[in-house]
């Protein structure tokens, strides 16, 4: 997950850059959510606001340019979500 996060995510929700407010690099970032509330919900990855984009079931789509993620990345980020959705490490 981290790579998918790293290389799909951070260049535009870092703790510079912080698009529509959004830190993804810590977990404290993470869990403190955007402007748009809390991205994600620890074992609730269908009600994650983070899965929903990436899935393009809400807007804005995500991510807002490039590909959207594959299967498997989304998939990733599900089972992450499901299982708390912890960072081992800082991202970036």
């Amino acid at each position: 997950v981290a790579q998918v996060l790293t290389t799909r995510c951070l260049e535009c929700h870092n703790a510079e850059t912080q698009e529509g407010g959004l830190d993804l690099s810590t977990q404290t970032a993470l869990h403190a959510g955007g402007e748009r509330g809390p991205a994600i919900l620890p074992g609730r990855a269908d009600d994650s606001l983070l899965i929903k984009l990436v899935q393009r079931r809400h807007e804005p789509f995500m991510p807002a340019e490039g590909e959207s993620l594959t299967p498997a990345e989304i998939d990733a980020l599900r089972r992450w979500i499901d299982l708390g959705g912890l960072y081992h490490r800082p991202l970036g």
